[in-house]
């Protein structure tokens, strides 16, 4: 048995897999801590790893006064996006030491992970939420005249491409990434989802609808979008006897948005499972963790990327058939019932999601990671 400290980035698209890749190594004998700020943490409580919630650290905070009088906007920016480097760093070194962990796993937006392990003499290893299958995934949440504000002087590289030397992990199958050519760090795992309870969905008559769970000032132009797909959602299916379940985003009164009919229900934020496993296909932005849990379960999709890897995602999932890919933007009623009916009507979706599915049972993706890590004690 050894001691771990997981450093999850503060998202539901980063805390759900880091929770995923905690319970594995939880249940095959290790001492798990986790890292995290305590408005994260319900998706990693109750999966019997401990919990050690930042001293100093934080994000969401005010830039500190010294930094605003130094006139440096690339640290001004740093601070929006990460909070206090030096902080996350200080206070995952005491971590490291109050959990007296052998072995340090961080998202690959917690740069401090790293510094701290490194500063410690251990081993670590990163972790991209991203599928794209490059070492700097994370650039492509920042928009390009904005990255340069984290290449930090003194940095082998850029705040937002710290990956380890020893072990990186990108949560795509080999199929998925189709041929690249990586250095020895760098290993394909799969998606980290858990496995649904009752195996691939029943393909019910239920169309579940998601949206973004990141803050909507970091969606840009994809916020008005996403609006829009909601509305034609409520428009698309009124009059039709198939049950459409509309996760909402964070924040969104309902009474904002057209009366739904009755067969359309707007949900709030809630975890996905239960309504994915009566569907018969997922009506997505194309977010990975959302995307990953649909095909998980054999569900075809209908994407409607907003933003980031979005636009990957969803081309790389027509490109398999898994899915048809629509620009949310100039999306329509009409395109939208067509794309459904086309993934629920047509066996070549379902059975290219199923085959997904049957690929993730055959190697589990939190099981291949979790051996991949442990080869680092």
């Amino acid at each position: 048995m050894a001691g771990l400290l997981l450093v999850p980035f503060g998202q539901r698209g980063h805390t759900f897999p880091m929770a995923v890749l905690a319970r594995c190594l939880v249940e095959r004998g290790h001492r798990v801590t986790v890292f995290v700020e305590a408005r994260h943490a319900r998706p990693l409580t109750g999966i019997g790893a401990d919990v050690v919630n930042p001293a100093r650290w934080s994000t969401g905070g005010p830039v500190p006064g010294h930094v605003v009088r130094s006139g440096d906007a690339g640290a001004m920016f740093r601070h929006l996006f990460f909070g206090s480097v030096a902080d996350m760093a200080l206070d995952i070194g005491e971590a490291l030491r109050m959990s007296n962990a052998d072995l340090l796993v961080s998202d690959v937006f917690m740069p401090g992970g790293g510094m701290a392990a490194e500063r410690a003499g251990l081993p670590w290893a990163s972790l991209s939420c991203s599928p794209v299958p490059v070492l700097d995934a994370g650039k492509i949440f920042i928009e390009e005249s904005l990255r340069p504000c984290f290449e930090v002087e003194g940095m082998r590289e850029s705040l937002l491409a710290l990956t380890s030397p020893y072990l990186h992990l990108i949560p795509a199958t080999p199929g998925f990434a189709g041929p690249v050519d990586f250095p020895s760090p760098v290993a394909l795992t799969g998606p980290l989802v858990g496995a649904p309870r009752g195996g691939l969905a029943r393909g019910g008559q239920t169309i579940a609808v998601t949206t973004s769970s990141a803050p909507r000032g970091t969606l840009r132009a994809g916020g008005p979008a996403q609006d829009h797909y909601i509305r034609v959602v409520i428009e698309a299916f009124g009059g039709t006897e198939t049950e459409v379940v509309v996760f909402l985003p964070t924040g969104t009164d309902p009474a904002s948005l057209p009366v739904p009919p009755p067969n359309v229900r707007l949900i709030e934020p809630a975890d996905h499972d239960e309504v994915f496993d009566r569907c018969s296909a997922v009506v997505t932005h194309a977010g990975w963790g959302t995307v990953s849990r649909a095909l998980r379960r054999g569900l075809p999709l209908v994407l409607l990327p907003l933003v980031n890897d979005q636009g990957y995602i969803a081309r790389r999932c027509a490109e398999l058939r898994l899915g048809v890919a629509l620009d949310p933007g100039s999306l329509t009623a009409q395109t939208l019932r067509e794309a459904v009916d086309t993934v629920v009507g047509s066996p070549v979706y379902r059975s290219a999601a199923v085959a997904f599915a049957a690929g993730l049972e055959a190697a589990p993706p939190a099981q291949t990671a979790a051996h991949l890590i442990e080869s680092l004690l």
